[in-house]
């Protein structure tokens, strides 16, 4: 964050963020921001910020690289007192000018260095901000000190992320404009997507260790012979003794080879395996990792990994179905609160509810409720059967018809639900890029020049390159 001057109050001063004839300067009074409710909700106030807004750092950080999007002020409408160009969309800067900062967090000072960590992930998107001190080094020895302390509470220790890639390129696709293109008119809305998804999570949760999770047979064989409408309805091509084609939307499949060029170029690790899913080399890598874990996917299966207590470290879920900017982090606790079971118990109980998405039917009749009821009385699916099976064991009559119906499904639905952890990947380095002077970034740098050039990735490599170059000790 940069200073600027007392009685500066717009571009052009000294010391202030560089000044652009369409930047646009949004004054917030750091006397009124002691904690951070009080902080997030001056933001909140000046920005007019939409009423979803959810007062914590993941919103904050989403709704600033929306402001273009989320309202009048923030096409250029004039604002009183304030230094205003009528700047139109898409052009200049945002800049959040703090006054006061010596309050600024004064009453939640281990939040600082959060929130300052907030402001750097979105000056790379083009929104910049500023403090008016007149005591500009005892500010930034403040900043300093506590950005350093949230260093320390993150630890030194190795940190593994897995991503669930197709979950995050298809996510990107859907969501990046396909007005975003290469020189040659080719799309790149999802490689170009993908690669800031990596840059926020990168910057925010700083791994050492990274891998993209890849689906080398999204629809494996082993499991179509154990439920046939497995993904039925996700097929394009069937093709006899291989692995049927997935519908993949044109646009995005020209893509996908972009990104695996760009990724190898990068350095970052590709893992993928033969007759299995992205979900199973997922499961594999988690288990047994040595070191904590973050799974970053917007599939429920994998709910089924979370671990507080895993002998390397806790294993999450970052979950992304709201998107990355506004993902939730899934320990034990979360998943007990969301869905009345234990991580442990949430293969078996996804099983029951089944899942339209994936082509599993389910126990007709039986939903989250009633799954969720039965796991928390007879432990897990085993038990549930064992006690529909006996006539002494109390269950109402309805729920043990439905479960006894479902005998042949319940045979084999489960090994399909699980998500597997012991293929043999053979020995994977997932070093992050950076992480160390034997992983450099970019590994090929005469490769990714030539991507960069050809499909028009500049912004979105030197963004990743940025968050990744500090990494290096």
């Amino acid at each position: 964050m940069r200073t600027v001057p007392v009685g500066a109050t717009g571009p052009g001063h000294d010391g202030a963020p560089t000044g652009g004839a369409h930047d646009v300067w949004h004054l917030i009074d750091g006397g009124r921001c002691r904690t951070k409710s009080d902080l997030l909700g001056e933001i909140a106030r000046v920005l007019e910020f939409p009423d979803w807004f959810g007062r914590n750092w993941d919103a904050l950080f989403d709704c600033l690289l929306g402001l273009d999007r989320l309202g009048p002020q923030r096409r250029g409408a004039p604002r009183p007192g304030l230094p205003h160009s009528g700047r139109p969309v898409g052009t200049g800067r945002h800049v959040l000018v703090f006054t006061d900062p010596e309050v600024l967090l004064v009453d939640a000072e281990s939040e600082l260095g959060t929130f300052l960590q907030v402001l750097t992930d979105a000056r790379l998107y083009g929104i910049d901000a500023a403090v008016v001190t007149d005591a500009p080094e005892q500010w930034r020895e403040r900043a300093r000190r506590a950005m350093s302390a949230r260093r320390d509470r993150l630890g030194d220790m190795d940190r593994l992320m897995l991503l669930d890639t197709a979950s995050l390129y298809f996510r990107a696709f859907y969501g990046v404009p396909d007005s975003m293109t290469a020189p040659d008119g080719t799309p790149v809305n999802a490689v170009r997507g993908l690669l800031d998804f990596i840059t926020r999570l990168v910057d925010q949760y700083r791994p050492t260790h990274l891998v993209c999770c890849w689906d080398n047979d999204w629809r494996p064989q082993w499991r179509v012979d154990l439920i046939p409408s497995y993904k039925a309805h996700r097929v394009e091509e069937v093709v006899p003794g291989g692995s049927d084609v997935e519908e993949v939307p044109d646009p995005l499949q020209v893509q996908i080879p972009i990104i695996v060029a760009t990724l190898e170029a990068l350095g970052i690790r590709i893992v993928g395996a033969d007759g299995y899913e992205a979900d199973d080399v997922i499961g594999t890598l988690a288990t047994d990792a040595g070191m904590p874990v973050d799974v970053v996917t917007g599939d429920r299966d994998l709910f089924q990994l979370v671990e507080d207590g895993a002998a390397g470290g806790p294993v999450r879920v970052l979950y992304t179905a709201r998107g990355v900017g506004r993902h939730e982090v899934l320990t034990d606790a979360v998943v007990v609160e969301k869905y009345g079971v234990r991580p442990d118990q949430y293969a078996d109980f996804a099983t029951m509810r089944g899942d339209s998405s994936d082509g599993l039917p389910g126990v007709a009749g039986v939903g989250e409720k009633t799954a969720a009821s039965l796991l928390a009385s007879f432990g897990d699916l085993a038990g549930i059967r064992a006690a529909a099976a006996d006539p002494g064991t109390p269950l109402a009559a309805g729920v043990r018809t439905k479960i006894k119906a479902a005998s042949d499904y319940l045979d084999v639905a489960p090994e399909v639900v699980a998500v597997a952890r012991r293929i043999n990947l053979g020995e994977v380095d997932t070093a992050l890029p950076g992480s160390g002077p034997g992983y450099p970034v970019p590994r090929d740098p005469a490769a990714l020049t030539e991507l960069v050039d050809r499909w028009g990735l500049g912004g979105s490599v030197s963004r990743l390159l940025e968050v990744l170059r500090p990494t290096v000790s």
